[in-house]
């Protein structure tokens, strides 16, 4: 009898340390996935900036001038920039520096012959250089996104994996709970 109860001692110590060993590659999932979610928080965050950059400029041809707080790396809040309260002059400097290439020599401190490392220095980049750096961006989060799909795949794996673990070490105890009351009824009677 002693080594019938052993055996079940055994397999449900087995059954328990699965489930275990399964929340602690949940747990790790989870981790993983808060940190992803918060790359694309920030990417999705840079994107809006970037987009917010893009309609507030008056750009519409690819070498056309946007005024990006921050840079294209790191885009500041538009809402924060030096043209916030001002669009109209943001607009106005960068339609200057289109239409009149050979008009004055310097636009708001920016010289419009100036190479354009100078004018990123400066916050302003051509169109075609945000356009490229928010596709950029977007493949970024969407290899982030089938990331994340695979992690919820597994996760849900671990989970059902998880639950049978935890259903067979139940059915295990009840059995043995049957068993051991079978056997006290026996001895009463």
């Amino acid at each position: 009898m002693d080594i019938i109860l052993s055996e079940a001692d055994s397999e449900i110590f087995e059954l328990l340390l699965n489930v275990v060993q399964i929340d602690e590659q949940i747990n790790g999932i989870k981790k993983a996935m808060r940190a992803r979610n918060a790359k694309k928080k920030a990417l999705n965050e840079k994107i809006r900036r970037l987009r917010d950059a893009l309609a507030n400029s008056s750009a519409k041809d690819p070498d056309d001038l946007v005024y990006v707080a921050g840079g294209l790396k790191s885009p500041g809040d538009q809402a924060k920039s030096i043209y916030a309260d001002n669009k109209e002059k943001q607009h106005n400097l960068e339609k200057e520096w289109k239409d009149n290439y050979y008009g004055p020599e310097f636009l708001n401190g920016v010289n419009p012959h100036a190479s354009d490392e100078k004018l990123n220095e400066m916050g302003y980049f051509r169109m075609k250089e945000v356009e490229a750096e928010l596709e950029n961006l977007k493949t970024q989060l969407d290899d982030l996104n089938t990331g994340s799909q695979l992690e919820m795949l597994t996760l849900q794996q671990l989970h059902n994996y998880r639950n049978q673990n935890t259903v067979g070490a139940t059915n295990l105890l009840s059995t043995r709970h049957r068993t051991a009351m079978k056997i006290l009824e026996g001895w009463k009677g």
